[in-house]
């Protein structure tokens, strides 16, 4: 039988590879995204359905999930992977901004996740796949309310996890380090309230963040499919550099 999967955020990056590698493996996508109209890499491919979605809206969501459980029956996986960078020091951000990173990279991936569970109580089976960061596992400044959002995406996942486990449900969490798509660019939004003290740790981070190297995000598609298909009781999956950074900074701290 044709396992399936759902993922957010799938316009391009780790969403897109994601959906891609999954798709040459026979899987049945549903590659969600906020313009599917713009995107034509799933255009000859059968086993791809595409979806408008914008994970601030509640309804949508509603809509779109009963409209695949309805056709297709409930999926095997669920990747949380819709998100964006908020940069700027926190006093640099408005209100309004720091509701907006926590809507789309914390709250939007709740709701998705509330709308598959029922489903996947009644088949006992599934796993949802949530993306965090290094940002989860290490703080940034000048990234702050992003830092915390992908904190928050951490313990959403180990502690929800726990409570879905007895109906057969696994819940992991994948940390991609730097990766090669547009998050400096079209997924990152600059707060809006200049405070002249901030602009030279602004300046830096730009320059910063522009010569680091990062890696591809097939790396990170591969270790979605990993933690979609190994069978394993293991939460946390990130590549090996992000793991020792993770592990560095907690044994500092203790």
């Amino acid at each position: 039988m044709t396992k399936s999967i759902f993922i957010t955020g799938a316009s391009s990056g780790i969403g897109m590879e994601t959906a891609m590698l999954f798709a040459n493996k026979g899987w049945q996508v549903f590659a969600t995204m906020r313009h599917p109209k713009n995107v034509h890499n799933f255009d000859e491919m059968e086993n791809v359905v595409t979806y408008p979605l914008d994970v601030t809206d509640n309804v949508q969501i509603e809509k779109v999930v009963n409209d695949i459980d309805q056709k297709y029956g409930t999926v095997d996986v669920v990747v949380n992977n819709a998100g964006y960078g908020l940069l700027g020091p926190f006093e640099t951000n408005t209100r309004d901004e720091i509701k907006q990173q926590f809507d789309v990279n914390l709250f939007g991936m709740m709701d998705v996740t509330r709308a598959w569970l029922p489903s996947m109580r009644a088949q006992h089976k599934g796993v949802i796949i949530n993306l965090s960061s290094l940002a989860g596992l290490v703080p940034f400044s000048v990234l702050s309310m992003y830092t915390i959002t992908k904190f928050a995406v951490e313990i959403f996942t180990e502690t929800v996890g726990e409570e879905v486990a007895p109906f057969g449900i696994q819940m992991k969490v994948v940390e991609p380090g730097p990766t090669n798509t547009n998050f400096n660019g079209r997924s990152m939004k600059e707060g809006s309230i200049h405070i002249q003290d901030y602009d030279q740790m602004i300046a830096d981070y730009k320059k910063n963040s522009g010569s680091f190297a990062g890696g591809t995000p097939d790396i990170i598609a591969n270790l979605i499919y990993e933690a979609a298909t190994d069978g394993k009781k293991q939460l946390h999956y990130a590549t090996p550099e992000v793991k020792q950074m993770g592990m560095d900074y907690r044994r500092k701290e203790i």
